[in-house]
């Protein structure tokens, strides 16, 4: 891609520093040539990860996998023989349950599609098969996506182990001496602070692993909505089956005793295996007057056990014993291999974490659905990565957006076709991503330190800023999750040449902030910043004021207008300018008029130009006086404020 620009290469080096370690952007030239072989056994400069309680507790102490392996009678291995296995993934004590589930459904991608997607970002990797492999010096090296870029996180091959039972006390696969989901999560972990992690949120955890986009949807919204729950269960089923889309989703917070009746854990991430619609006639559900099929997910706990009791579940005989049972043994034979350990099969254990659950229990029991998208869906892509300083803009722009940071985002109604051709634009979709860098841990119960950032989008003419915040094609809502994702569907062939400006907005804004703006379309489009100021050359006068008595004459209609304030300007040339008036939040302000005296001649007594900011607004009002406006000979400006 483009270079970077010396703005956007200090925001990366300054967004390197995560939770007290160097995270570097990965290069992939040299990075694939990172040195493993090496004289010892690699110990990480950075020292041990922190510990959480819970391993605190069991007396944890750091083992090499070479040591533990041998206690099972198997050499360690970095991915077991059949490749990386949905099913045998497990969360231990390490309060992950979104990051293991991410793992399971990112195993599950590549299982079923055979496309590489979690071992790519492991290394040392064999030359010839491009597979991750064990070192038996204990060095690696794991891909991770974050503050904008793909980074490069060395770990050594150190894993917390309990010093009174020997049980590994991190994330593992059933399979004891297999090492991928302990090293990525370790990797993981290290980029979060260490293994005291406070849990976090599928979908970013996905794009950590992947780079891939994510997407929320509060379940909360499909209730008695049949026509938003038919878009999202056709795109689910589509983009699934292509292989598109990844899917988490969570829990809400069920009570104890409604949790322990369902089978459900509260606030808790589930990894989604499938996306089925019943083909028998008994999938036929019987609520539905228009005969509309039985939509189920195949789901997987990421403890590997504590499975749904409801609907569908292994509990429900009725309907496994029947035609329905025999339609989903197999249909998912199709795709994963289940495996069943000894300690297992000799305690009869059935409940692996693996059910099947229908949508309607879903929109009933879970909080929300998480979508990582392939970006590769978008042929045109762009990235820029941008400081925002504290002092930029008011800390609460409720007033105005003016001095948020913006950019012009426009598309052409026709693309080039063949031979230099040019053809007539369909539909488009756009994502807009904004992605705020995060520099420490955050957890969520303390909110003070905690910046709330969102995406508006308006309708506007290009280069040109938006000011008011009113009518926005797009409004944001405010969140502390780092990434926030605005979808815009366009028809080109109705709309001519539509652009737009995408805001950026804090939630009383405290600190300076890094963030990236990354932009996936389906047609080609332009996307630039729009400058704080509208000239390349511009001059900025501040004129304090205040209305007292005397002169705080009211609106146009009074007889006293015209004991306001007035700000004569004399221009050496008609030129495009701002003018905007701030004032304190408890009175309401605007611009009022504008004079312009007619070219410089008096005797002419040609009627004055009169602008206005418009209805009157508390704290701030703007206008833009430009060169049309001041036609050539036109050197003086009146401004009048009022309030009332």
């Amino acid at each position: 891609g483009a270079a970077y620009t010396p703005q956007e290469l200090d925001v990366l080096r300054r967004s390197s520093q995560i939770n007290g370690h160097l995270f570097v952007p990965w290069l992939d030239d040299l990075d694939a040539q990172e040195r493993f072989s090496l004289p010892e056994l690699f110990d990480d400069p950075d020292g041990h990860l922190s510990l959480s309680a819970k391993q605190q507790k069991k007396d944890a102490t750091w083992v090499r996998p070479s040591d533990y392996a041998a206690r099972c009678g198997h050499a360690p291995v970095m991915i077991a023989q059949g490749g990386v296995n949905p099913l045998v993934v497990k969360q231990d004590i390490v309060t992950d349950c979104s990051f293991v589930a991410s793992l399971c459904i990112a195993a599950a991608y590549e299982q079923r599609f055979q496309k590489r997607l979690i071992t790519k970002i492991i290394f040392p990797a064999d030359p010839k098969t491009k597979q991750p492999v064990y070192n038996p010096f204990g060095k690696y090296v794991v891909k991770l996506w974050a503050n904008g870029v793909p980074r490069k996180v060395v770990i050594d091959d150190l894993l917390p182990v309990s010093g009174s039972s020997g049980q590994l006390l991190s994330s593992c696969t059933t399979r004891k001496n297999e090492l991928w989901v302990s090293l990525v999560e370790k990797a993981y972990l290290k980029l979060n602070g260490g293994y005291d992690f406070p849990g976090g949120n599928s979908g970013i955890d996905l794009f950590a692993l992947t780079g891939w986009i994510p997407e929320r949807v509060p379940v909360n919204e499909l209730i008695d909505a049949p026509s938003k729950e038919e878009r999202l269960w056709e795109q689910l089923k589509s983009a699934f089956h292509y292989g598109d889309c990844i899917i988490t989703m969570s829990t809400g917070d069920i009570s104890k005793q409604e949790a322990k009746t369902i089978g459900l854990v509260p606030m808790h991430v589930y990894a989604v295996l499938n996306v089925y619609e019943l083909a028998s006639p008994e999938g036929i559900s019987d609520s539905s007057s228009d005969g509309k099929k039985t939509r189920l997910l195949q789901v997987k706990n990421p403890w590997r056990k504590m499975g749904w009791k409801g609907p569908y579940s292994r509990h429900d005989k009725t309907r496994w014993d029947s035609v329905i049972g025999d339609e989903l043994r197999a249909y998912q034979n199709q795709f994963y291999a289940t495996e069943v350990t000894e300690a297992e099969a000799s305690s009869g254990q059935q409940d692996d974490g693996l059910f099947w659950i229908d949508f309607d229990s879903v929109k009933q029991y879970f909080e929300s659905l998480y979508m990582n998208w392939n970006p590769e869906l978008f042929p045109y892509k762009g990235v820029c990565h941008e400081h925002w300083p504290v002092e930029l803009g008011p800390v609460n722009d409720s007033l105005t957006l003016g001095f948020n940071p913006q950019y012009s985002l426009t598309f052409s109604k026709s693309t080039p076709g063949e031979n230099g051709a040019t053809t007539s634009a369909g539909s488009c979709t756009v994502w807009v991503l904004l992605s705020r860098h995060v520099s420490t841990i955050e957890r969520d119960t303390d909110y003070s330190s905690q910046q709330f950032l969102t995406l508006h989008v308006y309708r506007g003419a290009p280069g040109k800023r938006v000011f008011y915040n009113h009518c926005a094609v797009s409004r944001g809502a405010y969140s502390n999750n780092p990434h926030t994702l605005v979808s815009l569907d366009l028809d080109l062939a109705d709309d001519s040449e539509p652009s737009f400006t995408l805001v950026a907005s804090q939630y009383e804004k405290f600190a300076a902030l890094d963030y990236t703006l990354s932009i996936f379309s389906t047609r080609p489009y332009t996307c630039e910043p729009i400058p704080q100021f509208v000239t390349t050359s511009p001059v900025s006068i501040v004129i304090p004021g205040a209305w007292d008595t005397a002169c705080a004459g009211g609106r146009p209609f009074y007889s006293t207008f015209m004991n306001n304030p007035q700000i004569h300007l004399q221009l050496q040339k008609p030129r495009r300018f701002p003018i905007n008036l701030r004032a304190a939040l408890h009175t309401r302000e605007r611009v009022c008029e504008l004079h312009a005296a007619g070219n410089d001649a008096p005797e002419d007594d040609l009627p004055l130009k009169v602008l206005s900011s418009g209805e009157y607004r508390p704290g701030f009002c703007f206008i833009e006086v430009d060169t049309a406006t001041l036609a050539a000979g036109l050197h003086d400006v009146v401004l009048i404020p009022s309030t009332f």
